[in-house]
């Protein structure tokens, strides 16, 4: 994935007594980078992560050749500060890579998710955040849309 350059390797860690209600806004989560501990963050879909750089807002024309295995999320619609998003990556062959990705799903640009994963150390660069996700996601309970 975006986070660690291999798509493959996420392990299913799972932590049963996780619930919504320990939910983090994304300055939050930033703040719990790579402490290894799972958790749900929840924020507006602002762009996604494309040969190391951000794209934020994308346009029609953006999300038609954009990636499938990211998002960026942020705590406001328009955030374009680097420093204060998560890359969350969308595990192959996953309902949640299905269901978010903007390639396939344009509409979900601002969007609010709630996601369930790890939250670690991005390795190609230090500024910012990044969110491993597991690869058996039960659909309903470890993401979902807010409707606002």
């Amino acid at each position: 994935g975006d986070c660690n350059d291999n798509d493959d390797d996420n392990e299913d860690y799972d932590d049963p007594n996780l619930t919504t209600s320990d939910t983090l806004s994304i300055a939050e989560g930033i703040k719990t980078q790579g402490q290894g501990k799972q958790y749900y963050i929840r924020g507006y879909i602002v762009g996604f992560f494309s040969r190391s750089s951000f794209r934020f807002n994308p346009s029609e024309e953006e999300i038609s050749n954009s990636v499938k295995n990211n998002v960026v999320l942020a705590d406001s619609i328009g955030e374009t500060d680097p420093n204060r998003v998560i890359i969350v990556e969308l595990t192959k062959e996953t309902a949640l890579r299905r269901d978010v990705n903007l390639f396939d799903n344009p509409q979900n640009l601002n969007k609010r998710l709630t996601v369930k994963g790890m939250l670690i150390d991005y390795k190609e660069t230090s500024y910012h955040g990044c969110m491993e996700t597991l690869s058996d996601y039960r659909e309903d309970e470890d993401y979902y849309f807010l409707l606002e």
